[in-house]
Formats: structure tokens, sequence, C-alpha cells
């Protein structure tokens, strides 16, 4: 659209000429000659007028603009310092303090309860205690009457000899009678866990099945969650924390030497436990610090059993070992082990990425996780992120060992052999087995505990040595085996209130930990609400300021730009018609005014700003001065008509591009009204009476395709 550069821009005179100075009525007396002489000089006057008239429509456009952008900032609203992690308003921090502080109230409720619950049962744990304790002073006291009756120096006669040989018989009877329901009972939940073992295997290997049309990765929800199991069985149960404050950095540091330390050994000794050396990396995600991330990690450990355990069966169901299987996969860098090590080495570099931009953003609060961390913690956490980042790549061919040493021994604790299917077929019949012979057992004691030791045969004598020692000593025997198996049996009829108490213990010091949780994030909740009352405080001052600013800012733009409209160097560009037409109908207009108008034209639009309109009248002027045949220098009325003869319909509408968003408008399509940015202008010149050459109507040019 734009033309060559008008030769006589760089033959601007430095001073007005004689033949510029003259009057009229001279030029008007002058020969043709003088007359040819004197027109480019009287051209060149009118390009350098112009040219001063768009100087001044470019300077009154950026004083307006620089007021436009200061308003602009002014009204415009502070962004939040952490975009990836929003921030809580305040109704809604005081939302999760009020729930915080209702679970609070339940929970502190709960614990006096479970208090009051514990302090029963302990009265009755304790009774009992008191009255076993009874029983076995009792028994104690019997045995030594026992010793205490029985003659030392008598030679026993033979049918005391007999009763006391029956007596022992008798005891020992009774004593083996309890061995074996101890053992049996014994056996019994050994058996019982270990045909639940046998099950779990039974539907890992069931869910590892891979079938026709199924890829060998795929891991499904229920054979996660089965996995998920096994992998936490593996972990030692964890011990109530204690309540005395922990040095957290110390622990940490010591999980990271324990756990890296286990997995270099995978890599250098053929004898190391790699099982050691997973719980040693669980515990050490498990820690504080790093628990947020515990989630991911586990799910990706899961995932590569699962993985492993689906090419382990396939290689079975083919001939193939699990290393035949994986060959072409550890050649081409994806095997299960090889994509878990580089998953969970992008966990924490992930997360120490977003720790930094946190930091370099100087955010007050970030979240890690579902954990919210805040001020100087964050950049803690980034270092300590950084020691667990360097040590697991250093050791990263350790660690990748470590997880095939581990898939190796979960396929190979999944394979089926003789003592596991027969362990699969008796195992359901146990339960009944065991509970008969228990009862036959517990019957025969009981039996034998009430009848006492069994008399002596008929026909022998039945004194038993001097005096009458004989006798007592019969009877406490039997007092005392009839006193053990009521100790047997007060133990066994009472071990359900002593794992009641246990139960109540555990449940009440589980409930006390989430009470200490609950406190510590209502304190951090109460601080961030603290913050975000001051914060809007400062907001409500900063606001203030800025309507006070701002209006001050529009008193002046307003003053400016009554000036500019009345500028005589605006005017000598454009007609006051034109300006007027395009400030009220083409500057400012909402999607919605535009498109109200969409009943009248077929397409519309607005500039962006008052000094857009500006800057666009000042480089529609430009590209018409450096046209070779230029209107807006024209003389007179002939001279524009010979220019205007040039467009179609003898009239002068032509675009303007100006490289850059001017504005943007609406347009009716086959789809219906379309919004549309433009970069182009659309104007029209024609010769004012008594004025001259003028922009006769502007406004931005929107593309109907």
């Amino acid at each position: 659209m734009r033309a060559g550069v008008n030769p006589l821009i760089s033959q601007l005179p430095t001073r007005p000429s004689a033949t510029e100075g003259a009057s009229s009525s001279s030029l008007v007396e002058a020969t043709p000659v003088a007359q040819q002489r004197a027109e480019p000089a009287t051209r060149a006057t009118v390009l350098a007028a112009r040219q001063r008239d768009i100087d001044a429509i470019l300077a009154s456009a950026d004083e307006i603009r620089e007021i436009e952008t200061q308003l602009l900032a002014l009204k415009t609203p502070a962004q939040p310092d952490a975009p990836d992690a929003p921030a809580m308003s305040q109704a809604e921090v005081q939302q999760a303090i009020a729930r915080l502080e209702a679970r609070n109230d339940i929970a502190q409720r709960a614990v006096a309860t479970l208090g009051k619950q514990c302090e029963q049962a302990r009265a009755v744990v304790e009774k009992l205690n008191a009255s076993l304790e009874e029983k076995s002073n009792r028994l104690e006291q019997l045995h030594e009457a026992r010793t205490a009756d029985t003659p030392a120096t008598s030679r026993p006669s033979p049918v005391s000899t007999s009763r006391a040989e029956l007596r022992a018989a008798h005891s020992r009877r009774i004593a083996a009678l309890g061995h074996q329901v101890d053992m049996l009972k014994s056996s019994r939940n050994k058996a019982a866990r270990e045909a639940q073992a046998v099950a779990s295997r039974d539907t890992l290997r069931a869910s590892a099945t891979v079938g026709t049309f199924e890829s060998i990765d795929y891991v499904s929800p229920e054979f996660i969650v089965k996995i998920t199991e096994w992998l936490q069985s593996l972990q030692p149960p964890q011990g109530r924390s204690s309540r005395r404050p922990a040095d957290t950095e110390r622990h940490l540091q010591e999980a990271i030497t324990t756990a890296f330390d286990r997995i270099a050994q995978i890599g250098t000794q053929p004898q190391a436990d790699p099982q050691q050396a997973l719980q040693a990396f669980m515990a050490l995600v498990l820690h504080p610090r790093l628990k947020p991330l515990y989630p991911v990690v586990e799910r990706l450990l899961v995932e590569d059993f699962g993985r492993s355990l689906r090419v382990s069966t396939v290689g079975r169901r083919v001939g193939r070992t699990m290393d035949q299987m994986n060959s072409v996969r550890r050649w081409l860098n994806v095997t299960p082990a090889q994509i878990t090590t580089r998953s969970v080495l992008k966990v924490f570099t992930n997360a120490r990425a977003n720790l930094q931009a946190a930091v370099q953003r100087q955010s007050r609060g970030v979240m890690f996780g579902d954990v919210r961390i805040m001020g100087p913690e964050i950049a803690r956490a980034v270092a300590q992120l950084d020691t667990v980042i360097a040590q697991l790549t250093e050791h990263r061919a350790a660690f990748q060992a470590m997880l095939e040493a581990m898939e190796k021994q979960f396929t190979t604790i999944m394979d089926i052999d003789d003592v596991e299917a027969m362990g699969q077929r008796v195992a359901p019949k146990l339960d009944a087995y065991y509970k008969g012979k228990i009862a036959e057992l517990s019957a025969e004691r009981n039996r034998l505990t009430r009848e006492g030791v069994p008399g002596a045969k008929t026909g022998e004598p039945e004194t038993a040595g001097p005096g009458q020692s004989g006798v007592d000593i019969d009877q406490l025997e039997i007092r005392i085996g009839r006193l053990q198996g009521e100790i047997l049996q007060y133990a066994n009829e009472h071990k359900k209130e002593f794992e009641h108490y246990a139960k109540l213990g555990a449940r009440h010091m589980t409930v006390s930990d989430e009470v200490e949780d609950i406190g510590q994030q209502l304190s951090a909740h109460r601080e961030t609400l603290k913050h975000l009352r001051e914060g809007s405080k400062a907001q409500m001052r900063e606001r203030a300021a800025r309507g006070n600013q701002s209006e001050q800012l529009e008193n002046r733009l307003g003053q400016l730009w009554e000036k500019v409209m009345r500028d005589p160097a605006l005017l000598q560009v454009i007609s006051p018609a034109a300006l007027d037409r395009v400030v009220k109908v083409h500057v400012g207009q909402t999607s919605e005014q535009m498109q109200a108008r969409m009943s009248k034209v077929m397409r519309t639009g607005t500039f962006v700003s008052r000094a857009a309109v500006l800057r666009v009248i000042a480089e529609v002027a430009r590209h018409e001065v450096e046209q070779p045949r230029s209107a807006l220098l024209a003389q007179d009325r002939d001279a524009f008509e010979r220019v205007a003869q040039g467009y179609p319909g003898g009239r002068i509408d032509a675009l303007c591009h100006h490289g850059r968003t001017i504005g943007h408008g609406v347009r009716n399509s086959a789809r219906g009204v379309e919004d549309s940015r433009t970069g182009t202008s659309q104007y029209a010149l024609e010769w004012t009476h008594g004025q001259g050459a003028r922009i006769s109507h502007l406004h931005p040019w929107i593309s109907p395709y």
C-alpha cells in the first residue's frame, strides 16, 4: 500500500525562498516559464507544512498515550505472586478455619471419650490382673505347702509311690494337653496367614494375566490395589511418634545416608538384600520433609512391579525367562526398571523446579504436594531436594539394579509350586480341622482337671506312711491341678478384655496425633488470615491512592484532549466533521455496542485508544504525502480532481496498513457475528471549499473474510 518516498522530502529548503514569499498577484502576472519554476517550490512548502502538522499530531499522540498508560497501570489490579499455586482468599481461609475448628471439637470430644473408655478398660484389666495374681499366689502357696508337707526322711510306701506316680502322670498329661492346645492355636494362626498369602498371590497372578489384545505394560486399577497392599506389607509397622520435638534435619540426613548406602550395595555386593534397600528408600520418602511426594513414588513402584509380573507371565506362557523378554526392551531403554528410575528422578526434579520458581518470585507460600510450606521453609526444601537428587543421580545404576532385583524377587514369590498348590487345596479345610482338634483337647484337659488324680487300685493298703501327711499331699495335688486349669481358663476367657484395652489405647493415641495435626493446620491458617487482613488494609489504602491519581489523570487527559481537538495542525489534515465522527463512533466501543450496530452495517470496528486515533491520522497523512501524486498536497480543486481520477469512481477511497494492531471489530458471516482484529484503516479524501484537501472519513477496516 505504501509508495516510494517523494523525492521532494529530501529537497526541503532550509529557509523560505523569494518565490515562496511572493504575493499571489505576482504569481499570476509571472510568465509561464516563471510559473513552472515557482510550482515545485510551492509544492515543497506545502509538503513541509504537512510534515510539521504530522509531527505535531504524533507529539500530541505520544503525550496522550503516556497519560493513558499511567491510567491503565493504576486501574489494572496487581497480579498474585504465585500463579501456579493460587492463594486462598480471606473468605476461603475463614471457611477452612471454621471447618478445622469443627474437626478439632469433634476430635477433642473423641479424645475425651476414648480417655474415659481407656480408664474404664484399664480398671477392668487391673481388676483382672489382681484376680490372676491372687490365683497365682494361691498356686505358689499350694506348691510351698506340698513341699513342706512331704517327709524328707520317711521312706515312702508302695501305695504312696504309686499315687505319686499317678499324680505326676496326671499333671504331665494336663500340661501336655495345654501345650498341644497352645501349639495348635499358633499353628492355626500361621496356617490362616499362609492361606491368606496364598489367596493374595493367586489374585495377583490372575490380575497379571495378559489378554490376547492387551498391552504388556497395562496395569489395571484392581491390579494396582493388590500390588500396593503387597508393597505396603514389606514396610515395618510404624510406631507412635514421640511428642518431644525431633531434630528433623538430622533425621532426614540419616535417612538419606541409610537409603543410598543400601542402594549402593546392590551394585557392589551380590549378597545384598534388595528388599532392605527398597524399605530404606521408601522410609526416606515417608519422611515428613518428602512425604508429599510419597503417593507418586509409590504409584511408580507399583506400576513397575505390575509391568514386570505381566512380562514374567507372558514369558512363562511362551517358554522364556523375564531376561529374554526384556532383552529388546533393555536395548531400547524401555524396561520397567529403566522407565521407573527415570520417572522417580523426574518427580524429585519437577518438585525442585517448582519450589525454585517460588523462591525466585519471593513467594510467601507455595503448595508442595498437598502441604503448604511458607517463607524460609521453601528454600530449605529446595536444598533438601537437591541433596536427594544428587544422590539419586549418582546411584542411578544401583537404583535400577535394586528395582530389577526386586522385580525378580516379586515374580519368584508369585511362582506356583507343588507345595503352594497343595496349600490351595488344603487351606479351606484347615479352619474346621483346627477348631475340632482344639475343642477335643480342651475338653479332655478340663475333664482331667475336674476329676483330679485317679484313686489307687482296690486291695492295696491306704496307709501312706507315718502321720497324716500323705492324705494332705493328695489333696494339695488335686487343688494344684484344678487351680492350674482355672488359671488357663481364666486367661482364655478374659483375653478379649486385654485386646480391647490395647485397641482403645491405640485409637486414643491416633486421635491425639490427629488433634495435634489439626492444631498445627489451625495455627498456619490463622497466621495466613492475619497476613490477608493486613494485606487487605494495605490494598484499601492503595486503591484510595490509585483512585485519587486516576481522577487527576482523567481530568488532565480530558483537558489535553479538548486542546488537541482544536489543534490547527490536526484540522489541517482531517476535517472537523470526520474527526467528530471517528471519535464518537470508532473509539472505545465495547463489543456489545458494536454488535448493536450490526443491524445497520455489515462490519464495524473501534480503535484501541484516543492516542491510537491520532497516530493513525498522522500515519494516513504521511502515507498520502509520500505518494508520487498526492491529493493531500493539491493547491486547488482541479489538481485534486486530477489525482482523484486515478481512483475507481473518481473518488479517493483507500487503505493504509499500519503493521500493528490498531483496533478490533465485529463482522457478519455465515457462522454469525464474529470478532476480528485489524491492523489496517480505511480512509477517504475530499476537497473542502475554503480549506483544501482533508480526510473526510476514517475507520478501522474489518476484513469481510
